[in-house]
């Protein structure tokens, strides 16, 4: 099971995850701008990007879950 952060501020959400995750699961290229990169890590945008890691780690049977923070 791979657990991932979610972060929020009054008008957006964002998913923690290693940058090294998104280049195994071959999705790298596929976050846009609405996200960040900040050393080790990216933040996805709930809206647009965590649902291109949804699906890759659906493709690939990982059991994932969010917890706020």
């Amino acid at each position: 099971m791979q657990t991932f952060d979610y972060i929020s501020d009054p008008g957006h959400g964002w998913i923690k995850c290693n940058k090294s995750l998104l280049e195994e699961l071959g999705i790298a290229g596929r976050i846009s701008s609405y996200s960040y990169m900040l050393g080790d890590y990216a933040y996805l945008e709930e809206d647009c990007d965590a649902s291109i890691l949804c699906g890759a780690l659906n493709d690939n049977g990982i059991e994932f879950q969010f917890v706020a923070t």
